[in-house]
C-alpha cells in the first residue's frame, strides 16, 4: 500500500500551488496616487496579473520601480499626470496589455527606455504631452499594433527609436507637434501595412521619414503636412499605389509642398525596389481556360503567392494584387469547397522593379445554388447623434440571386435617410427587392438614424432583419436572418462651479476690493469618450465684463466672450474626454477665469453666477449658482460658529493634508505633528452653509462623507488655541 503520508505532502503541495495562483492575480481596478502607494504594491496587491485597470497619477510620485512585479494588465495602464515622475522602468516586465496604454502630461519624465517584453497591447497607444520626454526606444517587442498609436505634443522629443518590430497598423498612425524630434531613426522600418491612415504633422524640425519606406498598403488617407524642415520625400512616390484614400502632402519644405513637387524634382527613375502580382479569377462559363466576353470575375480569396509577398489586397472585380519584391514567385490556386479551377492551377511568375505582372484562373461551380447573407454593422450609438448603420448583403452561392432584403429598426432610433430608398416600408419595416445578384458579389444600403437622448443611456439598441432568396416563381429558396447589438452610449457630467474668495455665512458675504476667480470644473462619468465640450456662462451685470481672463484649464480651449451682453462660450474642441469608468483620473477637466467687480456698487450688491455645461450633444448640465454679497465689512455674525473646545497648552507644529481632493465619500486627514502633544487634536467639519457636519477627535485618519450630499467642506483642524483650514470637494 503506498504511504498516507506523501498523499497529504502531494495535496500540500497542490494547495500551496492554488494560494499562489490566486495570489498572482487582482480582481479589480487600482488607481495609484502616491509613492507610498507604488512602493507598495507588492506587498498591499501582491499579484503579477491585474484583471483591471491601472491608473498612475500622483502629485509626489517618482518612479514604478514598486511595480517590477506586474506582468500583464487585462484592461487600460493610464500614466497621467505625475508632474514628479522620472522613470518608468518598473514596467519593464509587462508582456501584455488588453486596453489601451496612455503615457501623457508627465512633466518631468525624460525617456521611455522599456516596454521591450510587451508583445501585445489591445487598443491605441498614446504618448502625448510629456514636455521633457528626450527619447522613445522602446516597443520593439510587437509585431501588430491592434489600434492607433499616436505620439503628440512631445516638445523636447529628439529620438523616437521604437516600434521596429511592428508589421501591421490595425488602425492608424499619427506623429504629432513634436516640435525638435528630427528623425524617426528605424522606428517604422518593417511596417507594411496600416489599415486607416498615416498622418505625420507639425513637426517642426522633422527631416527624415525614410524608415517608413517600405509601407505597402495604407487603408485610408496620407498626410504629410507642416513639417517645415521635412524636404527628402522622393520615396513618397512609391506610396501613391498604396494609398487607397487621399493624399495631402503640403506644407513642408520647399520640394515635399505636393505630389507634383515630388515628381519635379525626384528622379523619374527613382527605385522603389516594388513589383505587383495580379492575380484574376474568373468565371469560365465555357470552361475553356480563358476569360471570353459576359465573363466577370469571382472575389474569392483562394489564390496564394509563394514565398510570402509584402502584402495582399483583397479582392475586387476578381483581381487581386500582391506587393513583391524583385524575384521569382509561385502563384498557385488553392481549394474552394464550391469552385474548381479549368486551366493552369500554378504559375511561375519572375518580377522586376516597377511591373506588374498578370495571371489568370478561370473557374467553375462544383454545384448549383442560391444563397444570400446579411450583416449589419453601425457606428458608434452616441446619444442624440445621427449615426451611420451599413447594411450589406452578399451571395456566397455559385449563381445569381433574387430576393427581399427586410429589416427592422429599433424603435427607439429615427430614420433620417436610406440610400438606395426602400421599396416600401410597413410597420416601420423597410424592404428592398434585389435581382441577380452575382456569385462572390455584394451590395450595401446605408442608413442614418437619429439616436435617442441621453434618458436612454445604456440601453442596448438590438435589431434585425432577414435576406430572403427567391426562385423564378418568387418562392423562397433561403432565409438569413443578421442582428445587430449596440449599447447607446452617452458621455455625462456631475459638475460644480467654484468662486474665490467664497464669502462667508448664508449671503455669501464679501469685502469691496476683492477681486473674483471662478472655477467651472467637469468630469465625464457617463460610458463613452466626449468628443468636444461646451462651456456657457452668463457674466453678471455688477462685474466689469473687459476685465475678463482666461487663467488656466484643463485642456486647450478657445474662449469667446460677447461683450455686447456678457455671455462666453468656452469651447473644449476634440478634448476626446474619456469616461469615469475607463479612467477616472483622466476623465476630470476644468476653465478658470478671473474678473473684477464694478467700481462704486451700492452696499450689499450680489454677484451670481451659474455655467452650463454641453457634452456632445447631450442637454445642457446646470451648475450649481455662485453667490457674493458685496459689503464695506463683513459682518461678524457671518462667520461660522466653531464649537467651543478645551484649550490646552500643546507646543507643536503641524502641517495638514486632506486628500483625495476632490473625493467621493471618504477623505483621509494626514497630520505631520512634531513637538509636545498634550491633547488630541479635533476635526469639525462645515458644509457650504458654514453648518457643522462633522466633529471628532483626531483617533484615526480617515472620515467618511458619505452620508453628506456633493458640494464643498471645510474642515478644521483645531489644536490647543491654533487652528488649521482646508477646503475639499465631495463629488460623486
Amino acid at each position: 500500500m503506498r504511504p498516507l503520508y506523501s498523499h497529504s505532502i502531494l495535496m500540500l503541495l497542490a494547495c500551496l500551488f492554488f494560494t499562489q495562483t490566486l495570489q498572482a492575480q487582482c480582481d479589480t481596478h487600482i488607481e495609484l496616487q502616491t509613492q507610498a502607494e507604488v512602493d507598495a504594491f507588492a506587498s498591499t496587491y501582491g499579484c503579477t496579473h491585474l484583471d483591471g485597470n491601472l491608473l498612475i497619477s500622483g502629485t509626489d510620485i517618482t518612479n514604478l520601480d514598486g511595480l517590477s512585479g506586474l506582468t500583464s494588465i487585462e484592461n487600460h495602464l493610464d500614466i497621467r499626470g505625475n508632474a514628479d515622475l522620472i522613470s518608468i522602468e518598473g514596467l519593464n516586465n509587462l508582456t501584455y496589455v488588453g486596453g489601451h496604454i496612455v503615457i501623457a502630461l508627465n512633466e518631468s519624465l525624460v525617456g521611455i527606455p522599456t516596454f521591450d517584453e510587451l508583445e501585445s497591447v489591445g487598443e491605441e497607444i498614446e504618448i502625448s504631452h510629456n514636455p521633457t520626454i528626450e527619447s522613445i526606444i522602446s516597443f520593439n517587442g510587437l509585431n501588430v499594433l491592434n489600434s492607433h498609436l499616436v505620439v503628440e505634443e512631445n516638445a523636447a522629443l529628439t529620438n523616437l527609436n521604437a516600434f521596429q518590430n511592428v508589421i501591421n497598423a490595425e488602425s492608424y498612425i499619427g506623429l504629432h507637434n513634436n516640435n525638435v524630434l528630427a528623425t524617426i531613426n528605424a522606428s517604422f522600418a518593417n511596417v507594411i501595412s496600416i489599415t486607416e491612415h498615416l498622418d505625420i504633422r507639425g513637426n517642426a524640425n522633422l527631416i527624415d521619414i525614410s524608415s517608413l519606406t517600405n509601407i505597402a498598403h495604407i487603408g485610408n488617407f496620407l498626410r504629410i503636412k507642416n513639417n517645415h524642415s521635412l524636404e527628402d520625400c522622393c520615396f513618397v512616390q512609391c506610396w501613391i499605389d498604396a494609398v487607397e484614400g487621399a493624399s495631402f502632402i503640403l506644407n513642408n519644405a520647399s520640394s515635399c509642398n505636393s505630389l507634383e513637387d515630388i515628381a519635379t524634382t525626384c528622379p523619374s527613375n527613382f527605385d522603389c525596389d516594388r513589383s505587383y502580382i495580379d492575380a484574376l479569377s474568373f468565371y469560365d462559363m465555357n470552361e475553356n481556360g480563358v476569360r471570353d466576353a459576359g465573363e466577370y470575375g469571382l472575389n474569392l480569396e483562394s489564390v496564394v503567392v509563394e514565398p510570402t509577398p509584402i502584402y495582399g489586397t483583397n479582392s475586387s472585380e476578381g483581381v487581386k494584387t500582391f506587393t513583391v519584391d524583385n524575384g521569382s514567385y509561385l502563384v498557385k490556386w488553392a481549394n474552394h469547397p464550391y469552385w474548381q479551377p479549368t486551366g493552369n492551377t500554378t504559375y511561375l511568375v519572375n518580377t522586376t522593379n516597377g511591373t506588374t505582372q498578370e495571371r489568370s484562373f478561370g473557374l467553375t461551380p462544383t454545384t448549383q445554388f442560391a444563397n444570400v447573407k446579411g450583416n449589419l454593422t453601425s457606428a458608434k450609438t452616441r446619444c442624440s447623434t445621427h449615426v451611420s448603420y451599413w447594411l450589406t448583403y452578399e451571395n456566397i452561392g455559385t449563381t445569381s440571386a433574387n430576393g427581399l432584403v427586410e429589416y427592422t429598426p429599433h424603435n427607439l432610433v429615427e430614420l433620417v435617410s436610406v440610400a438606395p430608398a426602400p421599396d416600401y416600408i410597413e410597420d416601420g419595416t423597410l424592404y428592398w427587392n434585389y435581382e441577380n445578384l452575382l456569385p462572390t458579389y455584394s451590395r450595401e444600403i446605408l442608413l442614418t438614424f437619429q439616436m435617442p437622448s441621453s434618458d436612454y443611456m445604456g440601453t442596448d439598441l438590438y435589431s434585425e432583419g432577414f435576406v430572403y432568396t427567391h426562385d423564378d416563381a418568387g418562392e423562397v429558396l433561403e432565409q438569413n436572418k443578421f442582428t445587430h447589438s449596440s449599447q447607446l452610449k452617452c458621455s455625462y457630467d456631475p459638475n460644480d462651479k467654484l468662486v474665490t474668495p467664497e464669502g462667508v455665512g448664508n449671503e455669501r458675504y464679501t469685502a469691496f476690493g476683492e477681486n473674483f476667480e471662478y472655477t467651472i470644473r467637469f468630469q465625464n462619468t457617463g460610458n463613452d469618450t466626449a468628443l468636444n465640450i461646451i462651456i456657457r456662462d452668463s457674466l453678471d451685470v455688477n462685474l466689469a465684463w473687459e476685465s475678463f481672463e482666461v487663467v488656466a484649464s484643463s485642456h486647450d480651449v478657445r474662449p469667446e466672450l460677447n461683450l455686447a451682453d456678457g455671455s462666453i462660450a468656452f469651447y473644449f474642441d476634440n478634448i476626446y474626454l474619456v469616461d469615469s469608468t475607463t479612467n477616472e483620473v483622466g476623465s476630470h477637466g476644468f476653465v478658470k477665469y478671473a474678473i473684477v467687480p464694478k467700481a462704486d456698487l451700492p452696499e450689499n450688491t450680489t454677484i451670481e453666477n451659474t455655467a452650463y455645461i454641453y457634452f456632445d450633444e447631450n442637454p445642457a448640465i446646470v451648475t450649481n449658482t455662485t453667490l457674493n454679497t458685496l459689503v464695506s465689512e463683513v459682518p461678524v455674525h457671518a462667520l461660522p460658529d466653531v464649537v467651543d473646545l478645551p484649550i490646552t497648552n500643546d507646543v507643536f507644529e503641524v502641517s495638514t493634508l486632506v486628500y483625495p481632493n476632490p473625493t467621493r465619500g471618504e477623505v483621509q486627514v494626514n497630520l505631520d505633528l512634531s513637538g509636545t502633544v498634550e491633547d488630541t487634536p479635533w476635526i469639525q467639519i462645515f458644509d457650504n452653509q458654514g453648518q457643522l457636519v462633522i466633529r471628532r477627535r483626531y483617533n484615526s485618519r480617515s472620515i467618511s462623507l458619505n452620508d453628506q450630499p456633493n458640494g464643498i467642506y471645510l474642515v478644521q483642524v483645531l489644536y490647543g488655541d491654533r487652528q488649521e483650514m482646508q477646503r475639499v470637494v465631495l463629488q460623486r
